[in-house]
């Protein structure tokens, strides 16, 4: 199956089934995505465990990366295309964890209804709290929401719970954790 496209303006439907369609910005080299709102609540039917905090109790630096984070649409982990760019959703997720509730952030992205917010918010876990990102593993993996990665200058579609197993795995590109802040 390929991945999904956008070309000249005209959705493909590929191995997304027309979910999530991505492409690339001319301008800048960075992969977009043209995108259905997604669902509210994870497919699998787990819900994550809660956040202790609310989102107004954490510091301005956490809330001004997470209102960046949940707008990535495609997820990577490595330089993207052909200039081998930091790819923004790490970037993002890195500077996040810089901050001093960085944890209870990430544990309220990983309830998001943004799939490619909720798996970063997992990658990063399992690095600053792996206890908190174990309870979490179950509503992750069971998760069937059909996102859009990039590897180097290769697009795929892949599903959520596919893509966080592969992160238990220290020998897939996607198992190295999130270097510690």
């Amino acid at each position: 199956m390929t991945m999904c496209r956008l070309i000249a303006g005209l959705q493909l439907i590929g191995a997304c089934g027309g979910a999530e369609v991505p492409a690339v910005r001319a301008s800048s080299g960075t992969p977009s995505l043209v995108t259905r709102a997604p669902s509210a609540t994870p497919p699998g039917g787990i819900a994550p465990p809660p956040a202790t905090v609310s989102p107004g109790e954490l510091t301005t630096g956490a809330r001004r990366a997470m209102d960046n984070l949940v707008a990535i649409e495609v997820f990577a982990l490595g330089p993207v295309g052909p200039g081998a760019s930091p790819n923004l959703g790490e970037s993002l997720t890195r500077a996040l964890s810089q901050q001093s509730d960085a944890v209870e952030a990430f544990v309220m992205l990983s309830d998001h209804r943004n799939p490619v917010t909720r798996l970063y918010a997992y990658w990063a876990l399992r690095t600053l709290a792996p206890d908190r990102a174990r309870s979490y593993a179950a509503a992750i993996e069971a998760d069937r929401s059909p996102i859009d990665t990039v590897s180097g200058c290769v697009g795929s579609c892949e599903r959520v719970g596919a893509l966080a197993r592969r992160m238990e795995d220290p020998g897939d590109l996607l198992g190295r954790a999130m270097p510690t802040p």
